[in-house]
């Protein structure tokens, strides 16, 4: 409805001409696909001069220029279906809709609004039909005459037999449409008549002057003879159709048989017909009515108007009558005399002289208390103030006319007077006001009775289309959309469903990318239960998807470092330019991470879709159904079966590790370093350079999200990959399909937990060369729903710097997922089936390492190159052990001699030993070569990721720096303390370990040095130890050594051992026998650490020099060595599950410092042995809990080995400190007690005859009041020497322990 109100009024309110034909001359008009009304219907538009200009006399004598003006002709049939007041069918307008109309607004923002209305004038014609029905039909009642005909045309054909008799039986009045044959409408107006002639129909000329002169004898000047149907089926003469607007809605016949409309009227025939029709409307029927409607307006001023019939009224309440009761309200009474020339004046446009009767007939219905007549008397007197320029005023008796329809309970005429002041508030710029009325209509059409559930459907919906109309307000989209959605509700519930899929879907264009998810969900669901309704079963799948669809959000600073690599300079200003021109690829969002959908909600749209899906063929393909959600930026492509690495990385990476040392240190995080720096290769790296192999896989790697609050299950899981060869049109996999000419795939399947994430690795391996595209990914959700992913990478960022200084950003295309295949290559797969996952500290297992070649190229002999980032934990050998694979100790490699055919395999043995605590990621690089196409050698490089997790177990260490004596003919006690370490964790390492008691066996004893010869080591006999968490065990070793390298030859495990070194290694074991038995691999396992600490010593050495100038790299101004200790665990700790043979393994304390003893047997040195153990940091709150007291272990060793010793332990006050000058303590000259502590305890304890190379332990606590760092060894020892008496003997070194608050 885009006509404005007075062009509608215009429109509508025209004099009414009957049409009437005999059935012989409907027979002529037929030939046209028309009967006689509607042929004449286009002739009746625009008459007079120029564009339908024509002059009224007006009954003030005044003359009335009417433009546009016309006639509206009508048949008895109409006349008769509108007399009875009943619309027709609102559902069969709405149903007879073009289906092109169907398609939505595609409304999106407020510009579109202008645009719309521009290229669609009238969105809704079928609204435009039902009003112009429900104006004809409701216009037929009492005392309305707009419908009133002024004239007549009356036809009969030129072949007639008694044309004469059938004119007159056509004109009576019984004959005449009930209007006017029961009285209701007056039967006098003026007839013409027609002798229609076929040109074409074969009719004698003489009997066409035989029936024109017996009608023209007849009816005088009043009969017309019509020649039409000039035309022939074969004329060429192109005329429009003028027949279209008026007939909307009776579309033209698709049979071929079936004549166009018009077809054989000629271009003279319709000149013919509009001059005839509009001689007699000008010269006849005008006239008339200008007579008539001057006859009426002076009896109505007589008896109305004047000064003495307003007093009469005045003083008696009463109007002068007409000689009739008014109740009556006949024909001749005044009243409907005053209503006729009310309404004659209106269709002559003579607003002013109308708008002064129907004042003067609502006074009268006022009355007469006829509220019905008052109310239509209004809302014409009100659209007359319309039609005129004044709609302010006519506002006012529209809107009353409505309230009284309404209190009469005639809902139709209500809606019809909201209709004119809804046009009247438009006119005016007051779209918003003009909505709330069609709203409150809606709201009686639904709720009262006489209503109509579809009638209140249009009238939201035309309220919808107001709000896109300029106004105080503005345009307002989003009240257009939520009106569009109740409009689409009503339609559903009137089962017109393409009318409710129409509105849904131009309110959904709105809401698109808003963030209003609760009505977008409603949308999409009521879309696809209308489509459902339909058998639409493809699109609703479309809408049910929206509805369960789920967008990922990407990170802009991701995205942007991910878009930055050829960016060297990583300024503050290049993030910023980054940052702003990658803004445009995020997209939106449901609020949160996921789309805050109920529960409740989601199963609905879930359990819909599934049966959807039930009902149409397995599996069924859901078109844009975004489960499970994937991050296209997270997507990664591995060139390899996860191997090898990229070959456009490869070079890069092996010349950074071919001229790096190895690892040299045995820290976690150091040696968890990778070989390369992977980041830096990835930035160095050639797109040139990047390819596979024929027969080599490429892996991509996504993340799959689960956004739903139910699991979801996916299987059949594929890439969807396209082939070029040769630079042609890329093929297509095909769908479904694993294995093909041209690909190989792997498929997989998850089930996604709710709310939950899972990685997806899929590998495809192409069989020719040319360049692979990888598109997306497909799969199958709950088995039958086929759901399709493509990437979308946003393109490459590059930001460079202009020669004036200025950042430029400029976008490359994304060829991350396309990947060249060259020919075939050799391709080494590595295998540690056996490698264990966990492991003891300090534990030795072995395993199997086996190189596969499953390329279709051998691997030449001597082109196998290994490095192993922790050349600590792993050796190789040959299968059966006796050859060895020696590292080179500069570059760390180990050259493999063997070479590999195609698919053969070669079994290597590798020794692991757990030589550092926590998680070790142990890296495996290896290079090996093929012969191309040319002949020449080329190099590919293999990459195994092995992890192993350490956990610890026991902790070997050197109570003090041991006193050796370097003589053959005496001995020196050495104590090492054994401590179960189960409930510890390693430094840096978040390791849960068992925090159970252990047993083991100590199997061997093993002291080397490199400094001294090692005559004799004897030790306790081998026990199982039961160690409790935290508990520990003293280790006493009886060792004779000498200075004298000459005594003892140094056995091959030594050299195995000492290997890099340029002098001899010695060793000893505790055992009885003097003979070392482990395997050389072991031997050559252990001594790697003492290769990385040379390495390590020398590397901090050539750092700083400085801080190393007085030590002596080669010869060493200190005695050191190592002792190693061989353990087994007899059974596994509690919660620890073991299957076959038990943990095994050698702990190595390494670079033992010692000093050389003074002591002797003759002499009177202190024959006594101390060890203090307590804990180095405590933490205390003194000042809830006062306080501390700290329990001290104090273990004393009787060395001689040849007699008993007694003594007394005592301890100090803590008023004495220690003198170095003279070597004892005395009193402390300061008063402070803050570095004072206090023993508690047994403060004296007396030893009797302690046997020789015997023990005992001494406990004591020792008391703090403030925090500080403590030394504990304020005691001393009165030992009863032999031959000399008592003598005391002190203990200066220190035992630090640190108290923090």
């Amino acid at each position: 409805m885009n006509q404005t109100g007075q062009q509608w009024a215009s429109a509508l309110f025209k004099p009414v001409v009957l049409v009437v034909g005999s059935e012989k001359a409907q027979s002529i008009c037929r030939k046209n696909n028309l009967d006689f009304a509607e042929m004449l219907k286009p002739f009746g538009d625009n008459l007079g001069e120029g564009d339908g200009v024509v002059r009224f006399r007006t009954p003030n004598q005044g003359l009335k220029v009417v433009r546009g003006y016309g006639v509206q002709m009508i048949s008895s049939a109409e006349m008769e279906a509108t007399a009875t007041g009943r619309i027709p069918p609102l559902e069969q307008i709405l149903i007879n809709e073009p289906v092109e109309r169907r398609k939505s607004d595609d409304i999106y923002e407020l510009a579109d609004a202008e645009r719309f209305f521009r290229k669609n004038p009238d969105p809704t014609p079928w609204f435009t039909e039902y009003r112009l029905h429900m104006h004809r039909f409701l216009g037929f009642a009492q005392q309305e005459f707009t419908e009133q005909p002024i004239g007549m045309i009356i036809a009969v054909a030129s072949d007639e037999d008694t044309p004469g008799k059938i004119l007159a039986s056509m004109g009576s009045q019984q004959n005449l449409p009930r209007p006017l044959s029961q009285g209701l409408l007056d039967s006098g107006f003026p007839c013409a008549y027609w002798v229609l002639h076929d040109r074409h129909g074969g009719v004698p000329d003489e009997q066409i002057r035989v029936t024109f002169s017996e009608v023209q004898a007849r009816y005088g000047s009043k009969c017309t003879l019509v020649s039409i149907n000039s035309a022939t089926e074969d004329s060429k003469e192109e005329l429009p159709d003028l027949w279209a607007p008026f007939l909307t809605f009776k579309q033209s016949s698709s049979d071929a048989k079936t004549p166009a409309r018009g077809q054989f009227l000629s271009s003279g025939d319709r000149k013919l017909l509009s001059a005839t029709v509009s001689d007699f409307i000008i010269k006849t029927l005008n006239p008339t009515l200008e007579r008539k409607l001057g006859s009426l307006n002076q009896e109505v001023n007589a008896q109305r108007k004047g000064l003495g019939n307003t007093l009469k009224f005045m003083f008696s309440g009463k109007r002068s009558k007409s000689g009739k009761s008014s109740s009556s309200y006949d024909l001749k009474s005044l009243e409907s005399k005053i209503r006729q020339a009310a309404d004659y004046a209106l269709l002559m446009q003579d607003y002013e002289t109308a708008q002064s009767h129907y004042r003067i007939a609502k006074q009268d219905y006022a009355h007469d208390k006829k509220h019905r007549l008052m109310a239509s008397a209004n809302e014409m007197h009100g659209l007359c103030a319309v039609l005129s320029g004044t709609a302010r005023g006519g506002q006012s008796y529209i809107d009353s006319a409505a309230q009284w329809y309404q209190s009469n309970a005639d809902i139709a005429r209500a809606t019809r007077a909201v209709l004119w002041a809804v046009d009247a508030y438009r006119s005016q710029g007051l779209p918003n006001v003009a909505a709330s009325l069609l709203k409150r209509a809606s709201e009686r059409e639904s709720h009262r009775t006489g209503g109509s559930q579809l009638r209140a459907a249009l009238l939201i919906e035309q309220a919808a289309y107001m709000y896109l109309r300029p106004g105080i307000a503005g345009i307002q989209v989003r009240k257009y959309a939520f009106h569009l959605i109740m409009a689409g509700h009503m339609y559903h519930k009137c089962r017109l469903h393409w009318h409710g899929v129409r509105c849904y879907r131009s309110a959904r264009c709105v809401l698109r990318g808003k963030r209003w998810f609760h009505a977008q969900d409603h949308i999409d669901y009521d879309l696809a239960k209308h489509l459902v309704s339909l058998r639409e079963y493809e699109t609703a799948l479309h809408y049910f998807a929206s509805s369960l669809n789920f967008e990922v959000t990407p990170n802009p600073f991701v995205v942007g470092l991910s878009n930055s690599k050829d960016i060297d300079d990583h300024s503050a200003a290049d993030e910023k330019m980054r940052l702003k021109n990658v803004k445009q690829l995020v997209k939106f969002s449901r609020v949160g991470p996921y789309q805050q959908q109920p529960r409740e909600r989601q199963d609905i749209f879930l359990g819909e879709l599934k049966s959807l899906v039930d009902i149409m063929k397995k599996p069924t393909n859901v078109p844009n159904l975004n489960l499970p959600v994937i991050d296209d930026s997270l997507v990664k492509v591995s060139l390899s079966s996860g191997q090898s690495l990229a070959p456009e990385i490869a070079k890069i990476a092996w010349s950074a590790i071919l001229f790096s040392n190895i690892p040299v240190s045995n820290d976690p995080n150091i040696t968890n370093q990778p070989l390369f720096d992977e980041a830096q290769a990835i930035q160095k790296a050639k797109a040139e350079d990047r390819h596979v192999v024929v027969g080599e896989p490429v892996q991509v790697t996504m993340i799959m999200e689960n956004p739903l609050h139910s699991p979801l299950p996916v299987t059949k899981i594929r890439l969807l990959c396209g082939l070029s060869i040769d630079g042609g049109k890329p093929v297509e996999s095909k769908a479904g399909v694993l294995e093909d000419d041209l690909f190989s795939m792997t498929d997989a399947k998850l089930t996604l937990a709710p709310k939950s994430r899972s990685t997806c690795t899929l590998k495809v391996v192409c069989k020719r060369k040319g360049t692979l595209y990888i598109s997306g990914v497909e799969g199958l959700l709950f088995n039958n729903m086929r759901v399709t992913h493509r990437f979308e990478l946003p393109p490459h960022r590059r930001i460079k710097t202009t020669t004036t200084g200025r950042k430029r950003a400029s976008d490359q295309v994304n060829q991350s997922l396309s990947v060249q295949v060259w020919s075939a290559a050799a391709l080494l797969r590595c295998e540690t089936p056996d490698f264990p996952e966990t492991m003891l500290h300090s534990e030795i297992k072995t395993g199997r390492f086996t190189l596969r070649n499953e390329g279709m190229k051998p691997v030449p002999a001597g082109t196998i190159q290994v490095k192993v980032s922790h050349p600590a934990l792993i050796l190789f050998t040959t299968n059966d052990g006796n050859d060895m694979f020696d590292y080179n100790l500069k570059s760390g490699l180990v050259n493999l001699p063997f070479g590999i055919g195609t698919n053969e395999t070669v079994e290597l043995k590798c020794w692991i030993r757990a030589a550092t605590l926590g998680e070790q990621r142990i890296s495996i690089l290896a290079r090996y070569g093929y012969k191309n196409e040319e002949d020449k050698l080329e190099y590919r490089i293999m990459q195994k990721i092995q992890l192993l997790r350490v956990k610890p177990l026991m902790m070997m260490d050197i109570y003090s720096r041991p006193s050796i004596r370097f003589s053959e003919m005496d001995s020196s006690l050495l104590m090492s303390m054994i401590q179960n370490q189960t409930a510890v964790r390693a430094k840096g390492q978040d390791i849960s370990t068992s925090t159970s008691s252990v047993t083991i066996q100590l199997t061997q004893a093993i002291m080397i040095s490199d400094d001294f010869v090692i005559s004799s080591c004897h030790s306790e006999p081998s026990t199982n130890l039961h160690l409790k968490p935290v508990e520990s065990f003293n280790l006493v070793l009886r060792v004779q050594v000498s200075d004298n390298e000459n005594k003892v030859a140094s056995a091959n495990e030594s050299d195995q051992y000492a290997k890099g070194k340029q002098f001899s290694r010695h060793i000893f074991t505790a055992r009885n026998d003097s003979e070392c038995k482990l395997d050389r691999a072991l031997w050559k396992l252990l001594g790697m650490e003492r290769v990385l600490d040379d390495v390590e010593l020398k590397r901090k050495i050539m750092l700083n020099p400085n801080a190393y100038k007085d030590y002596d790299v080669k010869n060493g101004s200190q005695k050191t060595f190592d002792l190693m200790i061989n353990w087994e665990q007899i059974q596994p700790a509690e919660g620890e599950t073991k299957e076959g043979k038990l943990a095994v393994g050698y702990h190595l304390l390494r670079n033992q410092k010692c000093l050389q003893s003074l002591y002797a047997k003759n002499m009177s040195a202190c024959p006594l042995k101390v060890m203090v153990r307590h804990p180095q940091n405590v933490t205390h709150n003194f000042s809830t809990k006062g306080r501390l007291r700290i329990p001290v272990a104090i273990r004393v060793v009787n060395r001689r080995d040849d007699i008993a010793v007694s003594f007394v332990f005592e301890t100090l006050p803590p008023t004495q400190e220690f003198d170095s000058v003279s070597r004892s303590f005395r009193e402390s000259r300061s008063h402070s007690m803050t570095g004072r502590y206090f023993w508690s305890g047994k403060t004296t304890q007396r030893v009797q005859k302690l046997g020789p190379n015997q023990q005992v332990e001494l406990r004591i606590d020792a008391m703090f009041h403030a925090e500080g760092e403590y030394n504990l060894n304020r005691f001393r020892f009165s030992v009863d020497m032999p031959n000399v008496g008592i003598k005391h003997f002190f203990f200066p070194l220190q035992h630090l322990i640190s108290v923090k608050s």
